[in-house]
């Protein structure tokens, strides 16, 4: 079928459709700075699949309006029968699944237990539902919010996460990795496939290795096609800690990272980094403190164990950015780390019980977030003139 047979609009639409859904992929890559991740311009992939729907309704009009062969005809019938048939079944795989039974394997374990430490994450590769169906509190190291994060940790932990379809191993490198990342993070539970090389990879101590396995397997959990294992961390789960901020410089860098992109040695310095701090963590060079998640954006830093400091510096393995702020002292500085966590140095005494935090947006966020709407909206209504312009040219030229 020649291209100029097919609708000018058809054509059109489908460019767009690609450029967008191309630019959305190096998005979630972490090609673009961050104001442009902003516009969280991947909200429009609904939109996207509804305007495909049309182009390739104008094109199979196309086709089988010029083809002459019954042959040919049938042959494209056939095709299009088993491509439906086949995305009816992948759909019903790897969709939501209607109320009555859907199943989501970290709900599925939470619903009778309260094991989940304050501030400990999960992981589990398919948390859309979890995040959904699962307790408010739930934190997924893979965030759902990956293209938003100033720092590749989602996307790294989740490619640590991965192994071949055939399942057949993985690499001492990749394990330490994990472990370190899961320290670092506070990582506190993984479910993993059953099968996966990964299970036992976790939990069985290596042969020459002085340092026992992370993680423990404390259950199988049943999920839409396939069982997990869920594996819980040995060490107690932290996320923020204290030390002397005199020797801050030793125990992590302050200099600007370069955000990675597709190639793998671009995460070298970023692995290098959690690894230098996961070794300060087992030596207890820098002591763990206690972190607080106040619901919606706030935290609360416990400063107990302040007093064995005399110039006590705080890390928090939380993501930076200028909307942080210290609600009650003014004596408190934060400032990002090459990890991108936050760094807190104190320039007096400190005195209360606790360092409170808080988050807000900035003046623009609104604005910002309505583009989203404004730029749906200004697609349709110049689809819907084209159209109208075009029927009017076609009554035009009839008459």
């Amino acid at each position: 079928m020649r291209s100029r047979q097919s609708p000018r609009w058809a054509r059109m639409l489908l460019f767009y459709c690609t450029f967008y859904l191309v630019f959305i992929y190096f998005g979630l890559l972490g090609y673009y700075p961050e104001f442009v991740n902003k516009f969280q311009f991947s909200r429009a992939i609904p939109l996207i699949g509804f305007l495909l729907l049309f182009c390739f309704a104008a094109f199979l009009h196309t086709v089988f309006v010029s083809v002459r062969s019954r042959f040919i005809f049938t042959v494209i019938v056939v095709l299009i029968a088993v491509s439906i048939s086949q995305s009816i079944s992948t759909v019903s795989l790897f969709s939501g699944w209607p109320a009555t039974s859907l199943a989501d394997p970290v709900s599925d374990y939470f619903s009778d237990k309260q094991e989940l430490r304050e501030g400990g994450s999960i992981y589990f590769k398919n948390f859309s539902e979890s995040s959904y169906l699962g307790d408010s509190n739930f934190r997924f190291v893979n965030s759902y919010n990956q293209h938003l994060m100033p720092n590749p940790y989602p996307v790294r932990f989740d490619r640590l996460m991965k192994t071949d379809i055939s399942y057949t191993g993985v690499t001492d490198r990749q394990i330490e990795l994990i472990n370190d990342y899961s320290l670092v993070l506070g990582v506190e539970y993984l479910f993993v496939p059953l099968l996966s090389p990964l299970v036992d990879g976790l939990t069985v101590e290596r042969e020459g290795d002085f340092v026992p396995a992370l993680f423990e397997k404390v259950s199988e959990v049943g999920g839409v096609g396939d069982v997990f294992a869920v594996l819980r961390n040995r060490q107690p789960i932290a996320n923020a800690y204290v030390f002397d901020e005199g020797r801050v410089e030793e125990y992590f860098r302050l200099d600007d990272f370069p955000k990675p992109t597709l190639k793998v040695s671009s995460y070298v310095v970023w692995d290098e980094e959690i690894q230098r701090v996961a070794s300060f963590i087992r030596d207890e060079s820098i002591l763990p403190i206690e972190l607080s998640f106040v619901w919606p954006d706030g935290l609360v830093v416990d400063t107990s164990t302040f007093s064995q400091f005399e110039n006590p510096g705080v890390l928090i393995n939380q993501s930076f950015d200028n909307g942080w702020s210290v609600e009650n002292m003014n004596h408190v500085s934060i400032e990002p780390t090459s990890l991108r966590f936050m760094h807190l140095s104190f320039s007096g005494e400190v005195n209360d019980s606790e360092v409170v935090l808080k988050n807000s947006w900035p003046w623009w966020h609104w604005p910002v977030q309505s583009l989203g709407i404004v730029m749906v909206f200004l697609t349709t209504s110049a689809l819907v003139f084209s159209f109208i312009r075009r029927r009017r040219l076609v009554r035009h030229q009839s008459e």
